[in-house]
């Protein structure tokens, strides 16, 4: 009963910070869909690549983030945003390039889902368990400069979350405080676990893997059909990255996943009910602003997202692959 929960926890964490304050769900709790299809969609992804990183031993947030990207490109097969646009449009924002959306696909595939819906959702969990990795420790240190870019994060969930929910006060409301109330419930069912209990056994990761091959293929056949791609450029775009990350995962080193208990100087329960509280204020007085404020900063928000995840995969990847070579030179050394 416990590992079930503790699954469930991990999974509703991913809604939170993927869909919820994104603004993309509303009270999914109280729907079909967000019950049959949002929360096992992320709660089976986060499992899934979770499970494969505890198995490989390959969990430092690099290789995480590389995960997430794998994570992030559902949304080729099952929403086809990043090659058709939002739901809202007939068309990607700006255009395609290579047959991706030139907004969407690094929006979504290099910050949202690798940091959202994936690492952010595993370190809180770390935090509310007292149990992290021990790779993980430096990210958790508590800092200024960490601390300026957490009040940015809030700020522009704050945004993205009033302007989903149409400015609503009892929207948003009902929207977080709900899903707030779902992570408490199997939070306290699942406590005193830590984040090995989440990696599934071999029949669970068996079940999760049929479940998401089935979604992928009856997604993509039966889900908005109009917005499959007819030519070969963005099947090739995408494959290209699910090959690029399967590389860099398989090339790179076995790391220490000892799960250790973190000391006073490292973000904490407590500093996560701060935040909390912050992004409750802070989301109904965005639901406040004039729309001609509100808007010109969900833009700003937006594009800072945007960026941000363009400099993190340029970073993440060019430090993976240098050091990638210089783990083969220092082998090949070695052997001389």
């Amino acid at each position: 009963m416990k590992k079930i929960a503790s699954i469930i926890f991990i999974g509703c964490l991913s809604v939170l910070f993927a869909e919820v304050l994104s603004g993309s769900s509303q009270v999914w709790y109280l729907t079909f869909w967000g019950i049959v299809l949002t929360l096992p969609l992320y709660l089976a992804h986060v499992v899934f690549f979770l499970t494969i990183a505890v198995r490989m031993g390959k969990t430092t947030l690099p290789q995480l983030y590389i995960y997430g990207i794998l994570f992030g490109l559902y949304e080729s097969w099952i929403t086809k945003v990043i090659w058709a646009g939002y739901f809202d449009r007939s068309d990607p924002s700006l255009g395609t390039i290579f047959g991706v959306g030139v907004i969407e696909f690094p929006s979504l595939v290099f910050f949202w889902h690798p940091l959202m819906s994936f690492i952010l959702p595993i370190i809180v969990y770390q935090i509310l368990t007292g149990r992290i990795i021990a790779s993980h420790q430096k990210l958790l240190q508590k800092s200024r400069k960490k601390s300026v870019i957490i009040a940015l994060l809030i700020f522009a969930l704050s945004i993205f979350s009033a302007s989903g929910n149409h400015y609503s006060l009892t929207s948003v409301n009902w929207a977080v405080f709900g899903t707030y109330f779902l992570i408490a419930i199997f939070y306290t069912l699942s406590k005193k676990l830590s984040l090995e209990t989440v990696a599934l056994g071999k029949t669970g990761f068996r079940v999760v893997s049929i479940y998401l091959v089935l979604l992928y293929i009856a997604s993509f056949v039966l889900m908005l059909p109009n917005r499959i791609p007819t030519t070969a450029f963005p099947y090739i775009t995408v494959g290209l990255f699910y090959a690029l990350a399967l590389f860099l995962i398989i090339k790179t080193k076995k790391t220490d996943t000892q799960l250790v208990i973190p000391d006073k100087n490292m973000y904490s329960i407590k500093d996560l009910s701060m935040y909390i509280i912050a992004l409750a204020v802070l989301t109904n007085l965005a639901c406040l602003l004039p729309i001609k404020i509100a808007q010109p900063l969900l833009v700003l928000s937006y594009g800072l997202m945007y960026l941000t995840g363009i400099i993190v995969f340029i970073t993440i990847i060019s430090m993976t692959i240098l050091k990638i070579k210089a783990e083969k030179l220092k082998g090949y050394e070695y052997k001389q």
